[in-house]
């Protein structure tokens, strides 16, 4: 995987992540000194409420993403190891010899089902109570453009609108996963009004209609073509940012943010991949970026992807990290804290075949067999010609049907031996799957020491705090035999290899 390469063995130590991790987990150790009080009570409530319920509590991956962009945006100028980090950072964030394209970004790779859109709330709702307290601390954002690569996703993002309606009703992130103090939640509609959610499309300058349009619209170009009168970036800010005033303060918030870059000239392709249609895309989003820190105060923008690197063919070395990311959790962590499901491979190839074995490669085997695309533009065809379409039955490839058998085989075969095994302690497992006190996922992960970046086992550093004693699971026999238990359950860990 790409991370067992990210960084050398020579960098791993001095990397800015495990430099970071060693100054947030010393802060974090000392409860949040020289924050606002603000601050201070967000962080208390998000991660040392006694009171908070165990199935309201956020992975270690969210809470370390949260406290990094607290750390640097509040305690990092107040040292010499956190001034030493800022200029690692702004060094980092120069990808451009034009000062106005070396943008003020801060990367937080969390993997895909980490929960990255709580970690945005919380650093929305941190940003906008410090304003509300300390409206003349330039620290803190008096408004929040956040923006998706596509609509799917931006709405999606709707849950960072707060909900307006009362109690149980409400279904924003502030409210769902506990991230607002209830007394506060008076004081969230008006965040509505500071708040934009869209698409990197919006960058794109629209044509102009009606009486916006130039005098030469419309006219022939050198090259033939009608010209068409757009909008220029003045036009674009005012249609996409009109109620933020000029000059105020925009926090940014990037998702998927490895579509954002400064492209290079690079005569390198993707396989299979437009790298020339990838490349326009990123700079349409990155230069939008660049137009907006030039109207607007922008300190910090905040990247949140998987995988933060640069593509094949961006002109930069591919596959290699952004130098501005702060805070790692990938996929194998994901992996390991129970996150993502676990990859599943073949343990027997039953297919015959002397070469390589078949189904670790199975799509490599069959995709000449698998029925063809287009069946819909035959139909539209045959419907514009009078005829009807007699349409077969798809036909699937032998070897997929036996992939699939062993698929089937494999998980029945571990349900028996489970069911056996849940008879022999003389208990139902499968109905009582989880014990109360290992309820959650949410509830153990935090109490899991942090790995270092460079996530293969021999680079490993020690965790730079002592983790918490782990709690011992009162009846080990209850604990899920679907999943693997929780770090903090006595229940037997299951690994496929």
């Amino acid at each position: 995987m790409m991370e067992l390469n990210e960084v050398t063995a020579g960098e791993h130590g001095s990397h800015v992540v495990n430099l970071l991790r060693r100054e947030v987990g010393a802060w974090r150790q000392a409860k949040y000194p020289q924050t606002t009080r603000i601050t201070r009570e967000l962080l208390h409530f998000w991660f040392l409420n006694p009171e908070r319920d165990s199935t309201q509590s956020l992975f270690f991956a969210q809470r370390e993403a949260i406290e990094t962009a607290v750390w640097l945006n509040e305690i990092a100028e107040k040292s010499n190891p956190g001034q030493h980090l800022l200029r690692q950072l702004a060094a980092a964030q120069k990808v451009s010899a034009s000062p106005e394209n070396n943008l003020p970004r801060l990367g937080f790779k969390m993997a895909t089902g980490a929960g990255k859109t709580v970690v945005m709330a919380a650093l929305i709702a941190y940003h906008y109570f410090n304003r509300a307290e300390y409206r003349n601390d330039p620290r803190f954002a008096d408004n929040f453009l956040l923006i998706a690569r596509g609509i799917t996703i931006r709405d999606r993002l709707g849950v960072l609108r707060v909900d307006t309606r009362s109690g149980v009703e409400a279904e924003d992130y502030y409210h769902v996963r506990f991230l607002v103090p209830h007394a506060w939640r008076k004081e969230m509609p008006e965040l509505n009004k500071r708040l934009v959610i869209t698409n990197y499309h919006a960058f794109e300058p629209k044509t102009l209609q009606g009486n916006k349009r130039s005098a030469f619209d419309g006219k022939l170009q050198a090259d033939g073509r009608k010209q068409n009168a757009t909008e220029d970036y003045s036009q674009l800010i005012a249609r996409l940012l009109g109620n933020f005033r000029p000059g105020s303060r925009l926090l940014v918030i990037n998702d998927e943010a490895h579509h954002c870059y400064l492209p290079r000239e690079d005569d390198q392709k993707a396989e299979g991949e437009d790298t020339e249609e990838e490349n326009r895309r990123a700079a349409v989003w990155f230069s939008g970026l660049v137009r907006i820190a030039q109207r607007f105060k922008v300190r910090s923008i905040y990247d949140l992807s998987a995988t933060p690197y640069y593509l094949t063919g961006s002109g930069y070395e591919p596959y290699s990290l952004f130098g501005w990311v702060v805070s790692d959790f990938g996929l194998i962590e994901a992996v390991e804290s129970g996150l993502v499901k676990i990859p599943f491979l073949p343990t027997r190839d039953d297919t015959q075949a002397i070469a390589l074995p078949v189904l670790r490669d199975l799509y490599a085997h069959i995709r000449d067999e698998l029925p063809k695309a287009g069946r819909k533009t035959a139909k539209v065809r045959a419907k514009a010609e009078g005829r009807q379409l007699a349409e077969e039955p798809p036909r699937l490839p032998d070897t997929l049907h036996a992939a699939l058998r062993q698929f089937y085989e494999h998980y029945r075969e571990e349900y028996e031996s489970r069911r056996h095994s849940a008879a022999a302690f003389g208990t139902d497992r499968f109905h009582s799957p989880i014990h109360p006190r290992c309820s959650l996922w949410s509830a153990t992960t935090l109490r899991l020491p942090r790995k270092s970046i460079n996530t293969s086992r021999a680079m490993r550093s020690p965790p730079t705090t002592k983790p918490r004693p782990r709690a011992s699971c009162p009846d080990p026999t209850t604990c899920s035999p679907i999943m693997t238990p929780p770090p903090t359950c006595n229940g037997t860990s299951r690994r496929r290899s």
